[in-house]
């Protein structure tokens, strides 16, 4: 999955993805779907540095983006605040994609004084002097995932590992974790905090996010003072796995969502996601010092910060309303968490 989506000349953030959102895309994020989110967030924004007095004294207030998509979410933004609100902002932008970069820079084109560019979130911190806030979209489930599947006999993790032959290709090898390697993940994902392992169906199948938690590790102390709002399809444990014994592991290529076989197939030229442990999420943070303050849909996020006097739901499935009033539409399938340390 890391080979896949990050090899440097056939990775598919670094090297091969042409758009996000539209029909030449492989998959469409919340900013492509409506302008709400964005409105939302910029009201949050504000909001927050009012809430901190480390944040309302900084000048300017630091604001970083991390993974921006093609700067969509960013633009909208700045396009909420007025004159006033943006000369007071630092916009920082944490992207590791020469592609996406590019695309961020002609989206923000209007904003360029006030937007900086950053490979790595560490950069951005030390400009904002460890106080900013911080957020991200669609950004966890993006990190490569650690896949397991549950041994009955004799009930034990195993590593989903890939081996290669002319004749049959890509084929699944299961590799047992180990009780060194279990202890240490254990300590850090909830899924192998399980007490009823006995019970699990044989052969079911989880991720594990460990490449994130050790980014989040790489960079969490520096951030002395602020707040933290992860936004990303996922749940608490619970009810993540509750009817999928598959787990949540899968493939977007041109708007097709794939799963067994076909995760293989296109090598750099699909993404590849999982959805996100929000359990995890809390408990990383905690250890860190963070604060859990709340955590729900972005429907109710964007409800939140950018209510709408009219809840009709409307003709168009896809306009932008439609977003937040659409009970089984995108608003409820992403999660949002907010984070804050003071």
């Amino acid at each position: 999955m890391q080979e896949a989506l990050y090899h440097p000349d056939f990775g598919y953030y670094t090297a091969n993805i042409n758009a996000v959102g539209g029909l030449r895309s492989d998959f469409t994020t919340a900013p492509e779907l409506s302008a709400l989110p964005a409105k939302a967030i910029a009201t949050w924004i504000l909001e927050e540095a009012s809430l901190s007095p480390f944040l309302n004294n900084s000048k300017p207030l630091h604001v970083i983006e991390v993974g921006g998509g093609d700067g969509s979410m960013a633009r909208s933004i700045f396009q909420s605040w007025n004159w006033w609100q943006r000369r007071k902002i630092r916009y920082h932008l944490v992207e590791i994609s020469p592609c996406l970069r590019q695309r961020q820079q002609e989206n923000l084109q209007a904003y360029r004084n006030r937007c900086q560019w950053h490979s790595a979130i560490n950069s951005a911190l030390k400009v904002a002097n460890g106080c900013a806030v911080v957020f991200s979209n669609e950004l966890i489930d993006a990190f490569p995932a650690l896949a397991l599947r549950w041994n009955g006999d004799p009930q034990q993790w195993e590593e989903i590992h890939l081996t290669f032959a002319r004749e049959s290709g890509l084929q699944e090898v299961f590799v047992p974790l180990g009780k060194s390697l279990t202890r240490e993940l254990r300590c850090w994902h909830s899924v192998l905090k399980e007490d009823k392992q006995s019970s699990l169906q044989n052969g079911v199948r989880r991720e594990l996010h460990r490449s994130a938690h050790s980014w989040m590790k790489g960079w969490i102390e520096q951030l002395h003072h602020g707040s933290m709002l992860t936004i990303d399809y996922g749940n608490h444990l619970s009810p993540l796995y509750h009817r999928r014994p598959g787990g949540t592991l899968r493939a977007y290529y041109q708007h097709q969502r794939l799963n067994g076989a076909a995760l293989y197939q296109r090598f750099g030229r699909q993404d590849l996601t999982a959805d996100v442990n929000f359990t995890d999420l809390e408990n990383w943070g905690e250890h860190f010092g963070f604060e859990p303050i709340r955590f729900e849909s972005l429907k109710s996020f964007t409800h939140r910060y950018a209510p709408q006097t009219d809840t009709t739901p409307p003709a168009d499935h896809f306009s932008s309303s439609s977003f937040v009033t659409d009970p089984s539409g995108s608003g409820e399938a992403f999660q949002t968490l907010l984070q804050r340390k003071v």
